[in-house]
């Protein structure tokens, strides 16, 4: 299912059964997620699983989002690549809910959900197995980007992690060195 909301007033903490996808094409609020606070503002692409739980507050700018709602067994069904051990989980549990996409990620989740929006408003045949196509490609999308985001930061991190350690090894060299005693002779 998809449909365009605005969220005007804040929304109490929100359970929910399905995956629910949002796309903010404007405004400006904060979201807490699982504890976490998050700033929701035009660009942000974001993709709550079941146990996500969510409230929406401090609205200073109504959000205009693109919604989408499916059940995540549809994907795990359709899901015919194979991956690397625990990558289904890291994106379960591994990425953030959501983040900002850049312009040519913009571009492209925007055609699949003005496709969506389309479908919902037309009522042609076979609208359902549509529907469920392009939710199940923007949920696509969706892991590509946060995957791709966490493998970048995972390699920032290994960078960061290795300049670390040579900082202290050479700390601890230099300290050896002086604290060494002078050869006298």
């Amino acid at each position: 299912h998809a449909e365009e909301i605005e969220i005007k007033k804040p929304l109490e903490q929100k359970f929910h059964e399905r995956t629910e996808i949002y796309y903010v094409k404007s405004g400006d609020a904060d979201i807490w997620i699982n504890g976490d606070k998050y700033q929701m503002k035009e660009g942000v692409f974001c993709c709550l699983y079941m146990h996500h739980f969510y409230r929406i507050e401090q609205i200073r700018k109504p959000l205009r989002c693109v919604k989408v709602s499916f059940h995540i067994g549809l994907f795990m069904f359709l899901c015919f690549e194979q991956h690397k051990e625990n990558e289904n989980e890291v994106l379960m549990y591994g990425v953030p809910p959501l983040f900002v996409l850049n312009a040519q990620e913009k571009q492209r989740v925007l055609r699949v959900l003005d496709d969506l929006l389309a479908e919902e408003q037309e009522e042609k045949f076979l609208l359902y197995n549509m529907n469920i196509y392009l939710a199940m490609q923007l949920h696509a999308l969706y892991c590509r980007y946060a995957m791709e985001r966490r493998k970048k930061e995972d390699s920032e991190k290994t960078v960061y992690g290795m300049l670390f350690k040579g900082c202290c090894w050479i700390q601890a060299k230099q300290y050896q060195w002086k604290s060494m005693p002078k050869r006298q002779g």
